[in-house]
């Protein structure tokens, strides 16, 4: 099996990556770029989903049995590596919502079993060849599918059929230059249906998404930190967030704009011994009569462990 793949700056990107049109019909999660994240991602994940969190939020030394866990509002993430350095517990961002992504590893440490709790998902790969996934089978509410991968030089195809052989869905994954630049599903009638676009700049990180009807553009300062993302939607409205970084690299100012109007984010925190944050205090300013004021203050934990 020869294959061409980088994912250097892909993970980063997870929360804009997934972001499904929920106008259009639900998908299966694309197994075969589900599987290579638990086995090469990092923890450089970009949690879109509110603008408030710090790049860093779920940042550790990618080593054995360390985790951290984050509360937010409501909302919980989680990312922990295993024995083999690889993630063991991950967030992945699809149909507009955080979903745990918990992974089970063989003896050579490859991923084996892939759960999604939340939405009673279970994963397993049948059969590799050549440390890559070849059969896997998929199961929810009694809904059982099987995934057959294709790999060629530049690319990778997914089938997915019924437990009657009738085939369901069809991804197909294509690499420019050894990175990932689109996902596509394949309707029945053949036609190519793109679910997201990457582009990527001289160093190789990622310097635009395209998901249906958005494009998110990413800037970066010179230690490849993001200082800049831009997204506009499909109606051509424009939100903007810029970053600002201490000597530390911690983000301490966020302004933009987002939904039509100025905003600004500072932020303070709280360390252990280790040198880890473990508390952001966030103070929001938002937009009254043109001008922007204090507004409340938004508390940020993070929990750092060894298992």
């Amino acid at each position: 099996m020869k294959r061409c793949i980088s994912y250097l700056g892909l993970f980063f990107y997870i929360s804009v990556l997934f972001a499904a049109e929920p106008s259009k019909p639900s998908l299966k999660v694309p197994l075969f770029l589900l599987w290579f994240q638990a086995q090469n991602g990092n923890s450089d994940i970009f949690l879109s989903d509110s603008p408030i969190l710090p790049p860093d939020i779920l940042s550790i030394p990618q080593e054995p049995e360390m985790a951290v866990s984050v509360s937010y509002d409501k909302a919980q993430y989680e990312l922990a590596y295993d024995g083999f350095y690889r993630r063991s517990i991950f967030p992945l961002f699809w149909e507009s919502k955080f979903n745990t992504i918990r992974v089970k590893r063989n003896e050579a440490g490859l991923p084996v079993r892939i759960d999604l709790p939340d939405e009673k998902i279970t994963i397993v790969v049948t059969e590799y060849l050549d440390n890559g996934p070849l059969r896997c089978q998929y199961k929810k509410d009694g809904e059982n599918l099987f995934v057959l991968l294709r790999y060629w030089e530049s690319g990778v195809e997914e089938s997915w059929y019924t437990e009657t052989g009738e085939l369901e869905t069809l991804y197909e994954y294509h690499f420019s230059q050894g990175n990932l630049g689109q996902i596509s599903s394949i309707s029945q009638d053949g036609s190519v249906v793109p679910i997201t676009i990457m582009d990527y700049d001289a160093h190789n990180l990622v310097s635009s998404v395209t998901n249906g009807q958005s494009k998110f553009e990413f800037l970066y300062d010179g230690k490849n930190r993001i200082r800049l993302v831009r997204e506009i939607a499909a109606e051509g409205s424009l939100s903007e967030r810029n970053f600002q970084y201490d000597e530390r690299g911690l983000l301490v100012r966020q302004y933009g704009r987002l939904k039509m109007e100025n905003f600004e984010y500072r932020y303070k925190y709280s360390f252990d011994q280790r040198g880890f944050w473990t508390s952001c205090t966030v103070q929001a300013w938002n937009e009254q009569f043109g001008r922007l004021i204090p507004s409340t203050e938004i508390q940020i934990n993070r929990t750092i462990t060894r298992r």
